[in-house]
């Protein structure tokens, strides 16, 4: 091979390398459907005896597993080293992850890193980047799905909080003006039931996660209670609590047994 030929493979190379980069994790799914689909017609031509058009379209199928594979190569993107930032986020010396500096803890690949990049520029614009990364950081989110949430989580407690302030400020116009314009009540009002039905899904998120972690399992703790010759047991239900001038009677206590 002549230095020429050399000259031509790695002029293609880079060309080849330029192009990848500028494609996303979602164009190398796409790329893997249409190799699996070129892997079927491979097929399909041999049944019916057409070996050399199923040669080009396995060739054509390798070449693409190839290119989809580069793809979700950090190093295709960026030279920039790639480290697990707080939330469990990943994170480069990349300009485009600017200005984020925080997805996975093993095996970071560009699809990871697209992930990663969406979920905090959604928590960006929902104002709740911050809290977000500190929360999944406080829960130890162990995976995407907790991330998610942590995030949504801070969204609505910064929405709540926000609505709260919002009111308050309406509620003091409303009272500075003499209680005058009503309309201010009316609105402050609305905003605090946002702000409570922000609070509650929230607090859903809370019980989400103790949900998935458990397993959705509930602990039901039974006691036994050993009653000697000649001893009292009682079992009570519900026992209901009377003001002192309302006891004309003792309580009347459920399931009273004596030996």
């Amino acid at each position: 091979m002549t230095a020429q030929d050399d000259a031509k493979q790695a002029a293609a190379a880079v060309a080849r390398m330029e192009r990848l980069s500028r494609l996303s994790a979602t164009d190398a799914v796409r790329m893997r459907q249409r190799a699996a689909e070129k892997k079927d017609h491979a097929a399909n031509r041999t049944a019916h005896g057409d070996r050399i058009g199923a040669r080009f379209d396995l060739a054509e199928a390798d070449a693409l597993e190839r290119d989809a594979l580069d793809v979700l190569d950090p190093l295709t993107h960026t030279t920039a080293p790639v480290h697990i930032g707080r939330g469990g986020e990943l994170g480069t010396g990349a300009a485009m992850m600017h200005p984020f500096v925080d997805t996975v803890r093993a095996h970071p690949d560009w699809l990871a890193h697209d992930a990663s990049r969406q979920r905090m520029e959604l928590a960006d614009k929902a104002n709740a980047l911050t809290l977000g990364i500190d929360a999944a950081e406080t829960i130890q989110a162990r995976n995407s799905l907790e991330k998610m949430l942590a995030h949504q989580m801070s969204a609505a407690h910064a929405m709540a909080m926000e609505a709260q302030a919002e009111a308050r400020e309406l509620l003091r116009t409303y009272k500075r003006t003499g209680y005058i314009h009503q309309s201010l009540s009316i609105e402050a009002g609305r905003l605090l039931n946002a702000s409570a039905r922000m609070m509650d899904t929230y607090q859903h998120g809370m019980l989400t996660i103790q949900k998935v972690r458990s397993g959705g399992q509930q602990v039901v703790v039974v006691q036994h209670v050993s009653v000697n010759d000649g001893g009292r047991a009682m079992v009570a239900g519900q026992v209901n609590v009377r003001g002192k001038d309302e006891r004309k009677e003792p309580p009347q206590v459920e399931g009273e047994t004596e030996k």
